[in-house]
Order: C-alpha cells, then structure tokens, then sequence
C-alpha cells in the first residue's frame, strides 16, 4: 500500500523532526555523556544565567519534578549550581559551575552547528514564520492538554509519554 509523502500529515512532520533533532543532538552530546535533554537544559542555563527551575520547566515543557530530577542530576555532576534567589528564600537559581562553564563552552559550539545545519537554506522571513507556527503550534497544543486533562485523559497521555522516555533512555548497566 502506498502512503501519501509525510509532509501532508503536520503531526507526523512535527514527530519526524523532533526525533531528527533529538537524534542530530544525542550523537553530539553523547561523548560528554549527556543526554538530550541534559544538553538542552546546560545550554538554556549558559543562555539564560539565573534561570528558576520552574522557568526552566515552562520553557522545556516538562513537568515540575521532571525538570527537578534532570537538574539534579547535572548538579550531582557538578555541572549546575543551585543558588538562593536573593529577593526569596524559597527559590533557587540555576547557574553554570565551573565545570558546567567549561562544558557550556564546547556544548554553545555544538549549538551553534546544529542551528545552522537545522536552517540551512532558511531565509529570514522563512525563519519568522517557521518561529511563529511552531509558537502557535505549542500554544495550541497546551490548551489541547488542558482540554484533555479535563476530560480525564491525562493519565493515560502521562503513562505513554513514561513508556516512550523509558524505550529512549534504557537504564545503563
């Protein structure tokens, strides 16, 4: 049986590229062994010192004990800093440590490489509109998540996005 070309299917092109990207960027960040979400997160800190792990929630979309586990893990390995917030106790600041800046040196390379490689042949305006679909495509989707969270499927979304992050992240032995 022959399927009509992905490109017409927006949802299975979103899937398609993120696994491209995941996969562009697991190769790279591997030999520092990093997962990609690991990487993601030394390079939102390096680009944003200061950065509240609730912020850095919101802007990978992962749930708030998700992001907490994932920071910890890099502070384990000395990678992050949790600092005080001056202005409230209750509150940590994410920052670089020394290990992590020095890392966040070749990782920033990395970055550099893959956004250019992702908008080879993108013009400015191209990048504009592919900047504001994706922004609306998020957006959408989250009031999508709160509709389906309301009629009682989030349980079930919760369980398959666990069974999808165990089949891509086997624990090591």
């Amino acid at each position: 049986m022959a399927f009509p070309p992905a490109e017409q299917y927006l949802g299975i092109l979103v899937v398609a590229a993120r696994q491209a990207m995941r996969q562009a960027i697991c190769a790279r960040a591997k030999p520092y062994r990093l997962t990609s979400q690991q990487f993601w997160s030394l390079v939102a800190i390096r680009l944003w010192p200061g950065i509240t792990l609730g912020e850095m929630a919101e802007a990978m979309r992962l749930d708030p004990p998700a992001a907490s586990r994932l920071i910890q893990q890099l502070v384990s390995r000395r990678l992050v800093e949790e600092r005080p917030d001056p202005s409230d106790r209750r509150r940590v600041r994410l920052h670089l440590a020394r290990r992590g800046e020095a890392l966040g040196e070749r990782l920033a390379a990395i970055h550099d490489e893959f956004r250019s490689a992702m908008c080879r042949g993108m013009d400015d305006a191209e990048m504009a509109a592919l900047h504001t679909g994706l922004r609306r495509i998020v957006d959408n989707l989250a009031e999508f998540r709160t509709e389906a969270k309301a009629a009682g499927c989030e349980d079930e979304a919760r369980a398959e996005e666990r069974t999808e992050l165990r089949a891509a992240n086997p624990p090591r032995r």
